[in-house]
C-alpha cells in the first residue's frame, strides 16, 4: 500500500488475543477492503474508524460492559464490533444488552468484511447463531423484523431510563 493510500484509508483498532490478533490483522491488511489495522493503539496515525474486540469467554457479562463503555469513551465517534465465541451462554437479550454497534457470532472472513464495510459507512450489524445461544423462552412465538426492532428498542429505552433513575437518585 503506498503511503497516500495509508493516509487516506480508514484505520481498524483489533483489540484480540495475540495469535487470533495477528492472524485476523494479517488477513484484514491483505484483503480488497483496502483498510489499515493496528493491534496497538501506538499504531495508529490517527482515530480509528473502527474499533473491533474479539471477546475469548463471555463469562462476566458486566465487566464487558464496563469494558465497552470505556472503549466507547476513549474511542467515540468510532463504532465498536464485538466478535463473540461459537458457544456462549447468555440469552440473545443479555447479547443485545451490550452497546455496542455491532455484534458477530463466530464469523466468517466474509461475513467480517461486510460487517466492517457497513459499520464504517455508518450502519449497524447484528448476527447471532440461535442453535448456540439459550432462548429466552421456549413459549414465545416468532417474532417478525420489525416487532423484534420495536422490542429491542423499547428495552433500550427502559434500560436507559433505569440507569438514569439510578444516577439520579
Amino acid at each position: 500500500m503506498t503511503e497516500l493510500a495509508k493516509r487516506t484509508c480508514p484505520q481498524i483498532l483489533l483489540i484480540a488475543p495475540t495469535l487470533l490478533g495477528e492472524a485476523l490483522a494479517a488477513q484484514l491488511n491483505g484483503s480488497k477492503l483496502n483498510i489499515e489495522v493496528s493491534l496497538h493503539t501506538e499504531e495508529l496515525s490517527r482515530h480509528p474508524s473502527l474499533v473491533i474486540w474479539s471477546l475469548e469467554t463471555l463469562e462476566s457479562p458486566k465487566t464487558i460492559q464496563i469494558e465497552l463503555r470505556r472503549l466507547k469513551k476513549s474511542w467515540k465517534p468510532s463504532p465498536i464490533l464485538l466478535l463473540l465465541p461459537e458457544k456462549i451462554r447468555l440469552t440473545t437479550n443479555e447479547l443485545l444488552e451490550f452497546e455496542s454497534t455491532g455484534l458477530l457470532q463466530a464469523p466468517d472472513f466474509s461475513t467480517l468484511n461486510k460487517a466492517i464495510t457497513t459499520l464504517i459507512k455508518g450502519g449497524r450489524i447484528v448476527s447471532l447463531r440461535n442453535n448456540n445461544t439459550l432462548s429466552p423462552s421456549t413459549n414465545q412465538s416468532t417474532m417478525g423484523l420489525s416487532q423484534w426492532l420495536l422490542l429491542s428498542g423499547l428495552q433500550q429505552i427502559n434500560k436507559n431510563l433505569e440507569e438514569i433513575n439510578f444516577l439520579l437518585e
